[in-house]
């Protein structure tokens, strides 16, 4: 299905990135393994995701980067790798904001970013639990986390966002 070495690919992500971000890196896949199994992703597909979604991450740069390099990182997937897949694209382009619509890719990307086994923020250990057990109501509850944090330090949530949890309560409603 793709042409990219995982082995080669480590090789440049270890000279690419930080030792922080490449042990990131590393928990964000195997958070993303242990999701797209239960969930039924194709597992090459969640390994391009999660070891290339913060390829153009800069450590200390601020909001602006935290929320521009995913969609950084895609273009540079399709430009520099080859990578011309969609799901894996948006999945990359999307973890740090969610979209309405995501795709099962894009919240396994979404979650096991925002909630891989290096992070120890307070509620982490609950919100790991549900999205164990149910990929929409974890992606939702994340969501809202996130907006608690982003309300309480004074910043706004991006629109996406804001339409990726008015979607997801569509879902969750709908079961």
């Amino acid at each position: 299905m793709f042409d990219i070495d995982p082995d080669a690919l480590d090789g440049v992500l270890r000279a690419h990135f930080s030792a922080h971000r490449y042990e990131h890196t590393q928990g964000t896949l195997e958070l993303a393994f242990e999701l797209g199994d239960r969930f039924g992703e194709d597992p090459q597909k969640v390994t391009l995701a999660a070891l290339l979604h913060d390829y153009c991450k800069i450590e200390g740069s601020g909001e602006e980067n935290n929320l521009l390099h995913g969609g950084m990182a895609a273009d540079i997937m399709e430009r520099e790798f080859g990578i011309t897949d969609a799901d894996i694209l948006n999945a990359v382009r999307y973890h740090t904001t969610g979209r309405r619509g995501m795709s099962r890719l894009e919240m396994i990307l979404f979650l096991a970013d925002t909630l891989e086994p290096g992070r120890t923020y307070a509620d982490v250990d609950r919100l790991r639990e549900i999205a164990l057990r149910d990929l929409y109501a974890g992606t939702y509850e994340t969501l809202r986390s996130l907006e608690i944090y982003l309300d309480r330090e004074g910043f706004l949530m991006t629109p996406d966002s804001i339409e990726a949890l008015a979607w997801l309560e569509e879902m969750i409603m709908e079961e």
